[in-house]
């Protein structure tokens, strides 16, 4: 029994330190039977094209100079408290405040809290999950219980508890990593926190409530990106993210169209590429994104018409357009454009009128790429 173990031990650690190598012996075995599937399946495993970590935010290098600028940054961010002065204006308001209409904590609720609580969570800076208090002894939650009522009382909670673990996350990949916009942070709380947090919720959630027509700040929706319709409203107004999630809908219904009217004829294809992918949800109200999210959208949509055509991909696309009779990206766009700009200049409705006559819609931002899309001035 001992010898065997020497041996698998040996075979173990002469299968690691010839691991490259044996990988590659793998993918040219897979390359020379012709097994073009598997040999590419294992090219993407071993490059799994990751995005790496920057090695320049902002102005800072280096990962010490890139985590205290983000100290820095989200510090100025996230706390309320800023300055002194912020914090004496704090103070004076809270003082003379009395919590004794708060509800001390029992055991029966104490056990709902700590059975609400996720198993999945991450580790906060106290190292601690949150499937230890879940699944904690009936000592425990005694101990939690007494814990958060003199926290109450004595209206102080220690600073460990309060200790939060800030972790920025990358928006997309298409921008740019260097930028600080384009980062959202995570805040992840010690487990303690969180049976604090959920304590006090249940004391507040008959004071909270949400309007019909508020979309940030609630159950189920993000504050960073939202769709009111059907239409993604990120948090700086830009298009690109709606532009993104337009493109993907075309692809897939491509592909429809690609494999099951394949044997149809020429007419009842652009017949089909007509009736589905002229329809662009939105697009006349896209007025702030970046040219290459356009142009990608452009790319996406005259590969779909070669594919439904069995067009080699190099081919003219103006030329598959023209010879077709169908209308690319850009017509569509401006037919959307100017059938939106026509209801929206003959409509006598109250509220459009008024919007219709403000500075805002004469001058704003939609009106000028209208006017840029339907009037192309000539140079030359």
């Amino acid at each position: 029994m001992r010898s065997i173990r020497a041996r698998f031990k040996l075979c173990l650690r002469w299968c690691k330190s010839h691991e490259h190598q044996l990988r590659a012996q793998s993918l040219a075995d897979k390359l020379a039977s012709g097994d073009y599937f598997n040999f590419w399946r294992g090219v993407r495993s071993m490059n799994p094209g990751s995005h790496t970590l920057p090695l320049r935010v902002d102005h800072a290098v280096g990962e010490e100079g890139i985590a205290s600028m983000w100290g820095d940054h989200f510090k100025g961010i996230l706390n309320c408290v800023r300055d002194e002065e912020s914090e004496n204006a704090l103070r004076g308001g809270m003082r003379g405040v009395s919590l004794r209409i708060f509800r001390s904590v029992d055991y029966e609720e104490m056990r709902g809290v700590l059975q609400s609580l996720s198993s999945s969570e991450p580790l906060g800076m106290d190292g601690l999950s949150s499937g230890a208090f879940k699944y904690a002894p009936p000592s425990l939650v005694t101990w939690l219980c007494l814990f958060i009522n003199a926290c109450v009382c004595h209206q102080y909670i220690p600073s460990q508890v309060l200790a939060v673990l800030i972790v920025p996350l990358l928006k997309s990949n298409v921008k740019d990593p260097a930028n600080p916009g384009n980062y959202r942070p995570i805040a992840i709380v010690t487990a303690l926190s969180k049976v604090l947090e959920k304590v006090v919720l249940h004391r507040l959630e008959a004071y909270l409530y949400t309007l019909d027509n508020q979309f940030s700040y609630k159950k189920g929706l993000g504050t960073e990106i939202f769709a009111y319709l059907g239409h993604v409203i990120s948090h700086d107004m830009t298009d690109d993210d709606d532009i993104i999630k337009q493109t993907t809908k075309p692809l897939v219904v491509g592909n429809t169209l690609q494999r099951k009217f394949s044997y149809c004829s020429r007419e009842v294809k652009m017949e089909l590429f007509r009736s589905h992918c002229y329809s662009i949800y939105c697009n006349s109200l896209w007025s702030r994104y970046k040219v290459a999210t356009m142009n990608r959208h452009k790319v996406c949509h005259n590969d779909i018409l070669k594919r439904i055509l069995g067009l080699p991909r190099w081919c003219s696309s103006s030329l598959a357009f023209a010879r077709n009779g169908v209308n690319n990206l850009d017509v569509v766009h401006r037919h959307s454009v100017f059938s939106l700009r026509s209801r929206a200049e003959l409509s006598t409705n109250s509220i459009i009128t008024s919007v219709r006559q403000s500075s805002a819609y004469v001058c704003g931002p939609i009106q000028q790429r209208w006017l840029g899309l339907l009037f192309v001035q000539n140079v030359g």
